[in-house]
């Protein structure tokens, strides 16, 4: 799961314009429960890179109403059901959709 999140990050970074002369400012909204891997993997991309990370972490429900609301986000880290939830609303990109790692007793997936 570490590295898929890791490279989730530098795909963002790609995608938001790394690359160019200025530094890029990655905003990623999580759930709580990777919090912990997310954050590790953050410092080291942004050693690497020296870009910044942003992140929101908080429940499902949170990070749903975030989005929702329109808050910026370059990866949305949560279950399959509210990444689908989230798309069928427009406040994710339809089909970008990736399985990262599975978390917590219930063992559900972990998509951006």
């Amino acid at each position: 799961m570490r590295q898929t999140v890791f490279g989730l990050l530098m795909v963002a970074a790609a995608w938001a314009g790394v690359g160019r002369a200025e530094a890029v400012d990655l905003q990623v909204l999580s759930a709580g429960a990777v919090r912990s891997v997310v954050t590790d993997l953050s410092d080291a991309f942004r050693k690497e890179t020296g870009n910044t990370v942003t992140l929101t972490f908080g429940t499902v429900g949170v990070i749903k109403l975030k989005l929702a609301d329109g808050a910026p986000a370059d990866v949305a880290i949560m279950t399959d059901a509210a990444i689908d939830e989230m798309a069928r609303q427009g406040a994710v990109v339809e089909g970008t959709r990736t399985e990262i790692g599975r978390t917590g007793p219930s063992r559900q997936r972990c998509c951006r």
